[in-house]
């Protein structure tokens, strides 16, 4: 979350809209628990969505080693057998961690 949290901060500080905002909000199924953190950071380019849990995929130039979303889904992924959806807009960004309940 931290990782999300801080793209997030990076986003807004380059493109500096007016009134920024993150929220975060949880709800819970009878199965699963959700985490969801929200931006108006102007979103994500169609080119760079596509590419977005890739290892070494960085939009941050020599000041990103394209690692902080690969290793936040695997660890969702594997620690928590859970994942990590996107949703983009002209607006902002929507990232949706989805874990189990129940962990084995």
């Amino acid at each position: 979350m931290l990782n999300i949290l801080n793209n997030a901060i990076d986003a807004h500080n380059d493109v500096r809209v007016q009134n920024p905002f993150i929220v975060l909000h949880t709800k819970a199924s009878e199965e699963k628990v959700f985490v969801i953190i929200e931006d108006n950071a102007g979103g994500i380019t169609d080119e760079n969505f596509s590419h977005l849990f890739e290892p070494y995929f960085s939009t941050k130039d020599k000041n990103g080693t394209g690692l902080g979303l690969y290793m936040s889904q695997m660890i969702i992924q594997k620690q928590f057998g859970g994942e990590i959806d996107v949703e983009t807009s002209k607006k902002g960004s929507v990232f949706i961690i989805k874990i189990p309940k129940n962990i084995t």
